[in-house]
């Protein structure tokens, strides 16, 4: 039996998949590990291809360095490749089973027929309150297994941007918040009241410009009992450009100055979720 020393020992990277890049992150051995280095690399999918073929493609590339072997391995998804729904609670959902149908229902209304291959992640959430439920590729999650197992990488976590950013500071993020998640093209703002997910908007970005009190402002209106001031948690990659003016917001990425601004700024993504 392998001792709990060889266990915390084991290397660990974070890696995140987006259709414009993927990024690495190794992270130090230690009992509370850090951030120690990171690469990236551009992808693009060809045409018909699905949007993360080319981060899959790409990974031999980045994962090629031999002391990368034997590592275990937590992926976050870009919320390119994620689909969000807070599903209510409903007393006539007597089990998991029941739930995950009734949510496969609701993405397949929304989306066709094709989330019927998707893979759901049904957050954790007590009897009576809303779950919020992410849907992802079944088709990615198998390539992304056998692309780390080429180099004898356990994938031991497949996470989606928005969860993994939350789940990584929920003390911090607290009972009553919103959350934007900012991606080149893409912009993801979720709103939790009384500890409990309320609701989540996924809607594409035109321009790399992100003005956040603009923003709220919309959300507050489609959004009902979101009217009150509350904290505003962000992560932005390093395309887009914030304008947070008179908004106290915070960030919801692990302030670490061990990693060069640049290499940061590229592989922020795979930091998401990492403990402060």
């Amino acid at each position: 039996m392998k001792s709990i020393a060889s266990l915390l020992w084991r290397k660990q990277i974070r890696l995140a998949v987006s259709p414009e890049k993927v990024g690495l992150v190794r992270m130090s051995r230690a009992m509370r590990p850090r951030p120690s280095a990171g690469a990236w690399l551009a992808s693009s999918p060809a045409d018909g291809q699905p949007p993360w073929a080319g981060a899959v493609q790409a990974l031999p590339e980045l994962l090629g360095d031999a002391k990368l072997r034997h590592a275990r391995a937590t992926v976050v998804l870009s919320d390119h490749l994620v689909r969000y729904l807070v599903v209510p609670w409903k007393k006539e959902l007597s089990n998991a089973n029941e739930l995950a149908e009734y949510a496969r229902a609701r993405f397949e209304q929304l989306h066709g027929d094709g989330a019927r291959d998707w893979q759901l992640r049904i957050g954790n959430a007590p009897q009576g309150a809303p779950r919020l439920v992410a849907a992802i590729d079944t088709a990615l999650v198998g390539a992304l297994r056998l692309a780390l197992a080429t180099f004898q990488i356990t994938m031991v976590s497949c996470q989606p941007a928005l969860t993994a950013l939350v789940d990584g500071r929920r003390a911090l993020v607290g009972e009553d918040a919103w959350i934007v998640n900012a991606e080149r093209g893409r912009l993801v703002i979720a709103r939790i009241s009384g500890g409990q997910w309320r609701s989540v908007r996924s809607r594409p970005m035109a321009k790399d410009k992100l003005v956040l009190r603009d923003l709220i402002a919309q959300e507050r209106l489609l959004v009902p009992g979101a009217g009150s001031e509350c904290k505003v948690f962000l992560h932005a990659t390093h395309e887009v450009d914030i304008d947070a003016a008179d908004m106290p917001v915070q960030t919801l990425l692990p302030v670490n100055g061990r990693l060069p601004s640049q290499v940061r700024g590229n592989v922020a993504l795979a930091m998401a979720g990492i403990p402060s």
